[in-house]
């Protein structure tokens, strides 16, 4: 990234500020382009209306969660396959991302999953444990339904199947009416 000299005066609190950041983000420049992106990203924020901040209260404060209208309309209709198969996972996931999936190793792949299930509600928790060559994707959720389960399972068993499953062995672990924990393992350290 090119960078670009800037010369400027600020008050002697505001140095004083900068001075303390620097502990954290090591150079005067990394706290002026943090800031920078705060206000950037604070002054987008602003642009949220009643509505919008309604929606995150119902999903922080009444447990709703987030759903693609084509996702709902397959589980509305009993149709978990067309569900999985239609989702709009891939999407989401090049979305929360900025990268396209052929551009993400597997690990990453996993941590943008979870995060993206935290962020619809649809886990109580979600992450990814490294254990040497090992990813263990654990996941949990509160509506005490195995066909929860099963269907967030198989959510990332399609991503597994069309992306990675020429790299990685996939071995569930276990599955219950609360969540999963599934492992994955190189193919080549697979005895």
């Amino acid at each position: 990234m090119v960078k670009i000299r800037l010369h400027t005066t600020v008050s002697s609190e505001t140095a004083r500020k900068i001075e303390d950041l620097k502990k954290k983000h090591r150079t005067t420049s990394s706290v002026v382009e943090k800031a920078v992106d705060l206000l950037y990203t604070s002054e987008n924020f602003s642009r949220l209306g009643d509505e919008d901040l309604l929606i995150l209260a119902f999903i922080r404060e009444l447990n709703f969660m987030l759903c693609a209208k084509d996702h709902y309309t397959a589980l509305v209709e009993g149709d978990a396959e067309r569900a999985v198969r239609e989702s709009m996972i891939e999407m989401a996931v090049k979305y929360l991302s900025k990268k396209p999936i052929s551009d993400l190793d597997f690990e990453e792949l996993l941590s943008v999953v979870a995060r993206l299930w935290n962020l619809l509600n649809r886990a109580e928790h979600a992450e990814v444990q490294k254990d040497g060559e090992k990813l263990n994707f654990v996941f949990y959720h509160d509506m005490r339904s195995k066909a929860v389960s099963e269907l967030h399972l198989n959510l990332l068993k399609y991503l597994y199947e069309k992306y990675y499953s020429k790299k990685y062995e996939m071995q569930v672990d276990t599955i219950t009416v609360n969540g999963f924990s599934v492992l994955f393992f190189p193919k080549d350290s697979v005895d």
